[in-house]
């Protein structure tokens, strides 16, 4: 019977010698491999690889990975009676037997798991008018001011070089901005800008900081935006928090008293009437552009194009070049390439949800990936490291900020494959030289690029997580919200706040203002649950008359979630507490 058959009733063993026959496992990689089949035929409970069947040991990734850190332990010592298996072997276990599992569904030596993977024929046609817009918004290029004056041009490059260069002693550093940030602040003024000459007749010359500064321009411009949303949203805050920040540069850069005093006085006009305008309202249901860790992982898995699903649609001739590991012969399969960073994208955020600023801008070292600046090796294995302005918060208590992972173990042999394979061919379709090999210092180059070699934009990682998603699930999930998706399932799950703040790199004040309403729903649940049970066991009142007031329950309610969210009471604690209240 050939290799290609008979692939329902395989042993481990005879995965493993098929894949050997085929030549398909690198020979620097059959021992490891061989030892790693036989520790987790042990794990399941076979002594032998040959007694293990394929349903025994094809599982999901998260089943079997968790399986095996559950059991090695137990399986080493039932094997030799030496100590057991540390945290290097279990890894390297789990890599290994991994990609002895992928490559025999690539090779369809096994077929893939029902489920895991969805088909690229029958997903969603990619079009950019299908994919519903995230906000409603009118389009800034509509009435950014272009051309810039000359002397608006002069002021905002002031401005910039005032706000971003590294040290600056007039500045506080509450004022101190990214490059990045401050195109952001420059889009907002020139909006503001534009409104004022196209909406109010000024004259382009006639502009200035000055004149954006103004509370009646400033809040014109906003009270104008507010109504061509028909609500106040964050996007609106934000334009008012910017004309703010500007306001404050202007009065600490004044050249006399008379003109800091002016500018100080339009500061606390602005910020009162940004109290004024309340909280801003939410533009989209998160409801409806929800997707589970698990529905990202399987977009993850199945975007890979050589998952054996998408490899069997494919023609003979195209499967064949593909599988094939010849060296700069894969040029015109830079669409391959891209959703091969698709996968590792989406799998990766999942598993260290990080900033999306994080992933464009991250850096390592091709020559030598011990010195990588974000993304480095140590002893054989990757790890992930962000540190002060690299991060949205750059000091924590005074200190440096900083943030440091280990690449998932599971995610190591795909983040090889990427720089070694298919980086490369993405840097063959840049239009001019260099550009996906950007600098920022010696020998640093940007991990991730786009589908023509360039680093990436905010725009194109939106696209690679907005298309993916939208491909396999009709909703397309943009990567910020996918932390949002991260803290809640983890929150909920377990309670734990301060490790969800180290995750997400935030502090964890913001994450128990952001989640703290996700132990509402448990805190009621407990909540009722005790008053049911109270209200039963409890005589009846002298009155006959058990009813409890409104205020009394949120006076309850109250006392629950801030003992639960400070930790000063267990809830036995919380019970006798609230049993109290009701005497």
């Amino acid at each position: 019977m050939t290799i290609a058959m008979r692939t329902t009733d395989r042993t481990l063993k005879e995965v493993l010698d098929a894949l050997i026959e085929l030549d398909l496992i690198p020979s620097s990689r059959v021992g490891p491999i061989k030892t790693a089949v036989k520790q987790y035929a042990l794990i399941l409970g076979y002594s032998e690889p040959a007694q293990c069947p394929l349903s025994a040991f094809h599982l999901q990734d998260h089943r079997r990975n968790r399986l095996i850190e559950q059991r090695a332990d137990d399986a080493r010592r039932a094997r030799s009676g030496a100590s057991v298996l540390g945290p290097h072997a279990i890894r390297n276990l789990k890599n290994n037997i991994s990609y002895l599992i992928r490559t025999a569904v690539a090779h369809e030596i096994i077929k893939p798991l029902a489920g895991e993977l969805a088909s690229s024929k029958t997903v969603n046609t990619i079009k950019a008018k299908n994919i519903t817009l995230r906000r409603e918004w009118l389009n800034p290029g509509k009435y950014v001011l272009d051309p810039i004056p000359g002397c608006l041009f002069k002021e905002l490059s002031d401005y910039e070089t005032w706000s971003t260069k590294i040290v600056n002693r007039e500045r506080p550093d509450t004022l101190k901005k990214r490059p990045v940030t401050f195109s952001h602040h420059k889009g907002t003024l020139l909006r503001a800008a534009g409104y004022l000459v196209k909406f109010r007749a000024f004259e382009p010359e006639s502009i200035s900081l000055s004149t954006l500064s103004d509370p009646d321009n400033a809040i014109s411009y906003i009270e104008w935006s507010i109504e061509q949303q028909g609500r106040f949203t964050i996007s609106a805050a934000m334009n008012v928090e910017r004309l703010i920040v500007m306001a404050k540069y202007l009065s600490i850069t004044a050249q006399s008293p008379q003109h800091r005093e002016i500018f100080d006085q339009r500061v606390q006009e602005l910020k009162r009437y940004r109290k004024n305008l309340g909280q801003p309202e939410p533009v989209y249901d998160k409801t409806k552009r929800w997707l589970s860790l698990r529905q990202l992982e399987s977009v993850g898995l199945s975007i890979y194009p050589l998952n054996a699903r998408r490899l069997s649609e494919l023609r003979p001739e195209v499967r064949s070049s593909l599988l094939r590991d010849q060296e700069g012969k894969f040029r015109k399969y830079n669409r391959y390439a891209y959703r091969v960073m698709q996968s590792l994208l989406i799998r990766l955020s999942i598993r260290l949800p990080l900033r999306q600023r994080n992933f464009r801008e991250m850096l390592w070292n091709p020559e030598t990936p011990e010195q990588g600046r974000n993304l480095y090796k140590k002893d054989g294995k990757w790890y992930v490291r962000f540190q002060s302005t690299e991060l949205k918060i750059s000091h924590v208590k005074g200190k440096v900020h900083r943030i440091e992972h280990p690449f998932p173990d599971d995610l190591a042999d795909l983040l090889q494959e990427w720089l070694s394979r298919w980086r490369a061919i993405v840097i063959s379709y840049q239009k001019e030289s260099g550009i996906g090999t950007q600098k920022t210092t010696a020998g640093q180059e940007f991990v991730f690029l786009s589908s023509v070699g360039t680093p990436l934009s905010l725009q194109q990682v939106t696209w690679a997580y907005e298309s993916a998603t939208y491909r396999f699930t009709g909703i397309a999930m943009n990567p910020h919200m996918i932390r949002t998706v991260w803290a809640t399932e983890y929150i909920k799950s377990t309670k734990n706040f301060i490790d969800a703040a180290y995750m997400l790199g935030d502090r964890v004040e913001t994450v128990l203002h952001s989640y703290a309403n996700l132990l509402d729903e448990d805190c009621g649940k407990r909540a009722s649950s005790w008053l049911s049970t109270t209200l039963r066991d409890e005589p009846p009142s002298s009155n006959g008359n058990s009813f409890i007031s409104n205020e009394k329950l949120v006076t309850m309610f109250r006392r629950l979630k801030a003992d639960l969210l400070e930790g000063t009471s267990d809830e036995q604690q919380l019970l006798r507490s609230m049993k109290d209240l009701l005497k």
